[in-house]
């Protein structure tokens, strides 16, 4: 099991030199899978574990019935300047956009997340929220590290009753949860402040205590700006 996750990760290293080097350009098809395995020498399975994991990271488009490509440089960056505005190879600046992507469609879901606990959950539900931020912040001044800070927000997510609201927030934190720690750690992971999470969260918090929708929804919103505003 380590030496296919190994051969799966030798891979994906294949496929970032492929995209670095220039071989295969923002929005151009990549070569077809029986040319790739019989180049790296690796079996299909192997390839498309891949390639799932690069999808999954936004940073390979799958189009059905026409092959993988490589995702474009995100509308929301066009004024920004060249594909290497932020990082000297290409796959990290367009991963960067998929991190972009994923913040936006956050700031989409979360603020009415949290909307939707300060209306309509329990008092019991809030207090099991209050708590569990309270054993996160321990763990986060311990560390001094924002590592577990996303639990904080699956927190709010476990008290909100829209199933497919809180389904499409949870694909959201996991797309979050592989970009920075695997690609982003140092340029944005480690530069978040564990103070200033927290006294954010504790804004919120006292939001959905007083049921104030309004400002719950406006302070998730302007709380997940300040990780945008790093990137764009």
């Amino acid at each position: 099991m380590e030496d296919d996750r190994l051969l799966y990760q030798q891979t994906i290293d294949k496929i970032y030199e492929l995209i670095d080097s220039g071989s295969v350009e923002p929005g151009e098809r990549f070569p077809p899978e029986r040319q790739l395995t019989q180049r790296w020498g690796v079996s299909r399975n192997t390839l498309r574990d891949a390639f799932h994991i690069l999808e999954h990271r936004g940073l390979i488009v799958s189009k059905h019935g026409s092959g993988r490509y490589l995702r474009k440089k995100g509308e929301h960056t066009e004024a920004k300047g060249t594909i290497t505005t932020h990082f000297d190879n290409i796959s990290q600046n367009l991963e960067r956009y998929s991190l972009c992507d994923i913040y936006y469609t956050r700031q989409l879901l979360e603020p009415k997340i949290v909307e939707n606990v300060a209306r309509s959950a329990s008092e019991e539900t809030i207090k099991s929220i209050r708590k569990g931020f309270e054993a996160y912040s321990k763990i986060l001044n311990e560390s001094g590290k924002t590592d577990d800070e996303l639990e904080i927000h699956r927190l709010y997510a476990s008290g909100c009753d829209n199933y497919f609201l809180v389904e499409m927030a949870m694909i959201a934190y996991e797309g979050t949860e592989d970009l920075m720690r695997n690609r982003f750690e140092i340029e944005y992971f480690r530069r978040h402040s564990v103070k200033e999470n927290l006294k954010d969260h504790e804004r919120i918090i006292r939001a959905i205590e007083r049921r104030d929708t309004e400002a719950a929804n406006r302070l998730m919103f302007n709380h997940l700006q300040q990780t945008l505003n790093m990137m764009i």
